[in-house]
């Protein structure tokens, strides 16, 4: 059970590191950037949940890999709102833990 807890911690950590370099390589409209940062992000989140910003951090390497940026600001603004949310929804699991 500790284990969730220290996926958490990790996750608390990580993901605000992952959202600024996507928001960096949105702000650079690059592709391969989005794509690298999105993909991380998807994992870090998948780990918690397929939807929320899991899907939409896959939604976005997957438009980044196939060239299509014109959602790229809309997805950010998504998880910008999704990845908290996910964070606080873990918070009971994480006191839980401890």
């Amino acid at each position: 059970m500790e284990f969730v807890a220290e996926c958490i911690a990790l996750l608390e950590q990580e993901a605000p590191a992952a959202l600024d370099a996507i928001r960096d390589a949105v702000a650079q409209n690059s592709a391969p950037l989005i794509s690298n940062a999105a993909h991380a992000l998807k994992g870090m989140a998948g780990n918690f949940s397929a939807d929320g910003p899991a899907a939409t951090a896959a939604r976005l390497d997957r438009m980044a890999r196939e060239g299509n940026l014109a959602e790229a600001p809309a997805m950010l603004a998504r998880l910008e709102v999704e990845l908290p949310e996910l964070i606080a929804a873990l918070q009971p699991l994480k006191s839980a833990q401890s």
